[in-house]
């Protein structure tokens, strides 16, 4: 009288479950309470603005550093202005004398002498000393030592520095000379009420500093050197000079 369970029709709308496999995973007795999920704690990240502030600040305020250019050596031309004032070399002015120290590329004898020419002491100075200038003789230098002036001797002029000697006064006084007029000019045109003025005398226009090497040689015009010779020798009066 019993059929199979799976002949058996039951009413429209009404359905048996079917089997799952994992029924008993599902089983209320075999099902675990909840495990208390673990709490997310998020990672705290950097504020963007002071990302950006840290990284790309000092990109933008990095400064730019130029390298100055050396100044290179300048030495006084022999100029046709130079040329024409002493003559070719041939007539040196009188007012040059005596003139600043110069080199003498060879030794030089030194005699000092009584009024009837008796010789009363002599001296020698090495290759590449200093000596005073006290005039010329044709193409020769009559020169003197510089601690006690009455030894004296001779050189040939090609044969010490003394024609850069006198290039590197005329180049300067000549600057001087344009320094003053521009000055002048200047002052001239800034002043409400202009006030003639007495003109710079011979003396104060050939007042230059003493040559000294500051690294370009001793007789270079570069700016460099001209502005460390004022600041070494101040204003020093020489009085004597080649006119520009």
């Amino acid at each position: 009288m019993f059929s199979s369970c799976e002949n058996i029709t039951l009413p429209e709308g009404i359905q048996i479950p079917s089997e799952d496999k994992n029924q008993t995973a599902h089983h209320p007795q075999n099902t675990l309470p909840d495990q208390p999920k673990a709490e997310h704690k998020e990672t705290p990240q950097l504020d963007q603005p002071e990302v950006e502030q840290v990284y790309k600040l000092p990109l933008k305020q990095k400064p730019i550093v130029k390298i100055p250019e050396a100044i290179k050596p300048e030495q006084p031309p022999f100029s046709q202005d130079l040329l024409n004032a002493v003559k070719n070399w041939a007539r040196i002015p009188k007012s040059v004398f005596p003139a600043k120290p110069v080199t003498c590329n060879l030794p030089v004898s030194l005699l000092a002498k009584t009024s009837t020419g008796q010789v009363i002491a002599n001296s020698q100075i090495p290759a590449g000393s200093e000596t005073q200038v006290l005039g010329i003789r044709g193409s020769t230098l009559v020169v003197a030592h510089l601690q006690n002036s009455k030894l004296r001797g001779e050189i040939d002029i090609d044969q010490t520095d003394f024609k850069q000697l006198l290039a590197y006064r005329f180049e300067l006084n000549k600057k001087k000379r344009l320094e003053l007029a521009k000055n002048a000019l200047a002052k001239k045109s800034d002043a409400i009420t202009p006030v003639k003025k007495a003109a710079p005398s011979k003396t104060e226009q050939d007042v230059i500093p003493d040559p000294l090497d500051f690294g370009h040689g001793r007789f270079c015009i570069c700016k460099e050197c001209r502005e460390k010779r004022l600041a070494k020798t101040g204003n020093l009066k020489t009085g004597f000079g080649i006119e520009p």
